[in-house]
């Protein structure tokens, strides 16, 4: 899409040749969800064993760039993200995503996404996030509700379970996001 050079397949191989441990996050696991792709230009993924991931990405994409934070790891392509690698380990939500893995099959690649209640969790933390821009949380509320409508059936007590790890009483705050989107209410963020 867009020029897009690397795609989430690519990245899975490389991460399952390498016997890492991840999930596809972001706009790609959303649409592995909902059926209804969206575009976007980079693969986003989450893993507990981030310089294991980081090294098996910069040996099979030598021609990209990293930059390193807390929290990510970033590689561009000529100046445009093509993959983040997010560290799963500073985020007790996020490490209890990496073992709530499902498997989806993407041209023939099995890559594994987060369960449904994990994709909500991780897209109700991205919409709470005070330091993320504002059209991007609205972005986040838009995935929220297109995965709430693609999975009639999810389990309320993992997703408070889920919401509580993000802060005290963050699980109400998500069973009643999805409430919300299921009722066809504006998601308030």
């Amino acid at each position: 899409m867009y020029g897009q050079k690397i795609t989430p397949v690519d990245v899975a191989r490389v991460l399952s040749g390498a016997g890492v441990r991840y999930v596809l996050a972001g706009a790609h696991a959303v649409n592995a969800h909902t059926g209804k792709p969206r575009a976007t230009l980079d693969v986003d993924i989450l893993t507990d064993a981030p310089v294991k991931a980081c090294e098996a990405l910069a040996r099979a994409f030598p021609h990209l760039t990293m930059t390193d934070s807390v929290v990510v790891t970033r590689f561009f392509d000529e100046g445009r993200e093509a993959i983040d690698v997010m560290k799963a380990k500073p985020t007790p939500l996020f490490r209890r995503i990496v073992r709530l893995a499902q498997q989806v099959e993407i041209q023939g690649q099995p890559i594994p996404v987060p369960s449904p209640e994990g994709m909500l969790a991780m897209k109700f933390a991205s919409m709470i996030n005070p330091n993320r821009p504002i059209l991007d949380r609205r972005q986040d509320a838009v995935d929220f509700a297109r995965v709430v409508e693609a999975h009639p059936k999810l389990e309320s007590e993992l997703l408070a379970a889920l919401g509580e790890l993000l802060h005290g009483g963050g699980g109400d705050e998500l069973v009643n996001l999805v409430e919300d989107a299921r009722s066809g209410r504006v998601l308030e963020i």
